[in-house]
């Protein structure tokens, strides 16, 4: 609980810091807009500056669920312990009605345990489109008896808070 109300008042404080700089860039271009003689080269830079994407921050909590798409087969015979399979999400992920990752994303998982109780995945990486990478925590849900076949859905919980960013 404590960790939702830290979470809700950082992003309020976020969004009250990108208010004040916004408002800040615009005096500083009406400044420059209305002085007689005024510099076109500072207020093309400031317009430049002002037009870029503004990042939001936001924390994904520890528990948060995804499902990732496995399309090719995982077995304890042909993936040994520690061998990475590439996967994919197979819906967003969001926080706060932003997507912070698309589906098809792709996600790199580790083969952990293949005892005779079956074998366990754990999801470490996810590489959005544009080159963006976020390095994660999973779970290591227990799947079948030494393998599953190709296009399963594996669901994952994240174990730690990873912060990310979106343009």
């Amino acid at each position: 609980m404590l960790e939702l109300m830290a979470l809700v008042i950082c992003q309020t404080l976020g969004v009250c810091v990108l208010a004040f700089c916004i408002g800040c860039n615009r005096q500083s271009r009406k400044a420059v807009a209305t002085k007689p003689g005024g510099d076109r080269k500072q207020l093309s830079a400031l317009q430049a500056a002002s037009s870029q994407a503004v990042q939001k921050v936001f924390m994904l909590p520890a528990g948060t669920r995804f499902s990732v798409r496995i399309p090719q087969g995982v077995s304890s015979q042909k993936n040994p312990t520690g061998s990475s399979v590439e996967g994919e999400l197979a819906a967003p992920i969001s926080a706060f009605t932003q997507t912070i990752a698309p589906r098809g994303s792709k996600v790199m998982t580790v083969v952990g345990d293949t005892s005779r109780d079956g074998i366990t995945l754990r999801a470490t990486r996810i590489d959005l489109k544009g080159g963006k990478t976020y390095y994660i925590a999973s779970d290591e849900p227990q799947l079948r008896a030494h393998g599953i076949p190709a296009e399963t859905l594996v669901g994952f919980r994240l174990r730690n808070p990873v912060q990310v960013t979106v343009d």
